[in-house]
């Protein structure tokens, strides 16, 4: 038995499938001619624009439009004129196309781990997936497939990144076990979206792992089992079994008031990040907003917001919760 951390909830049974990404390398020594460099690195930037648009585009089909904004955001951080200026600087101070991207897109790596919260920091694998696709566009190089995976499939990764989870075949996988990640990662969102079980952050999954070992993945409590015995697969078959029950039977009390069986009133409050999460939480029938983190107003910005922006922002969730309470933590932004 492995354990991780239990990511995304379900019982996931199936085989194993290794992915292990090659090495990118390229030619360090002197670049060409700084125009073409530039023009090289610009076409790149446009194809990794639509190729990210497209992986968007084909989420939406299966999820929210609000997950494939986790997508679109690389769109947005590629796209920012101040990192493709500092690209730009790079190539004229003789780097090629290859050397200015990746020590640009290292250097904001760097600042998202070094933040001092676990949400950002878990931004570092954005920039990570933008780089590592940027690169193998500049240099030719295709990707892992996992358009077509087989039936039953445990994707074993060192770390699973947004493009992987949007470009994988969903229907075949069953459980997802990474050697990295967390709870707040991207690719945790994701899976927990797509309702896949899934254990991160589990060491040296793919050298523990054979590709095509049986594997039990049990998302809600964070083990892998690997080799089960029949009779623990058969108990794994059957929680999940009820686990698909008890979700049913979850969603026949859409709407009905929270009482108890001996007639006690309570509330059943969501903590919400963005206001497009209100739609979410009332659309799952929630009687308020515990904590509304604030937090997104003050990043992806390169100015503090003025008190109107802040204004909209919470008056948007609190018409979108109506008449029910809203409790808004003002900043904690470290």
């Amino acid at each position: 038995m492995l354990k991780g951390i239990a990511a995304s909830e379900g019982i996931g049974i199936g085989r194993a499938f290794l992915v292990e990404q090659q090495n990118i390398t390229y030619e360090t020594g002197p670049a060409g001619d700084p125009e073409q460099e530039k023009a090289r690195l610009h076409r790149a930037i446009d194809d990794f624009v639509r190729e990210t648009e497209r992986l968007a585009e084909k989420l939406e089909q299966s999820l929210d439009p609000r997950d494939t904004e986790i997508i679109r955001g690389h769109i947005t951080m590629l796209s920012d004129p101040f990192l493709i200026e500092q690209m730009d600087a790079g190539i004229a101070g003789g780097q090629s196309a290859e050397a200015a991207a990746e020590s640009v897109l290292d250097l904001f790596k760097g600042i998202f781990q070094s933040a001092g919260d676990e949400y950002t920091r878990q931004r570092a694998t954005d920039v990570e997936d933008i780089k590592r696709s940027l690169l193998e566009l500049l240099l030719g190089v295709k990707p892992v497939d996992l358009k077509h995976l087989p039936k039953d499939t445990i994707l074993v990764v060192g770390d699973l990144t947004p493009s992987m989870t949007a470009e994988m075949d969903h229907d075949s996988v069953m459980g997802i076990v990474t050697e990295s990640g967390g709870m707040t990662s991207h690719s945790a969102i994701l899976s927990r979206a797509l309702e896949i079980p899934a254990v991160l952050s589990v060491p040296d999954a793919l050298t523990q792992i054979r590709n095509g070992q049986e594997l039990i993945v049990d998302g809600t409590e964070g083990t892998v089992i690997a080799d089960p015995t029949p009779e623990t697969a058969e108990e794994y078959r059957a929680r999940r079994e009820n686990g698909m029950q008890e979700r049913e039977l979850l969603n026949r009390f859409q709407g009905k008031a929270t009482v108890t069986q001996d007639g006690i009133s309570l509330q059943v409050f969501c903590n919400i990040g963005t206001p497009e999460d209100a739609k979410s939480a009332v659309e799952h029938d929630c009687e308020g907003v515990g904590l509304f983190r604030t937090e997104f107003l003050f990043m992806d910005r390169d100015a503090l917001p003025d008190e109107e922006t802040q204004y909209r922002a919470y008056r948007q969730v609190c018409e979108t919760l109506k008449d029910k309470p809203v409790i808004i933590r003002t900043l904690d932004v470290g």
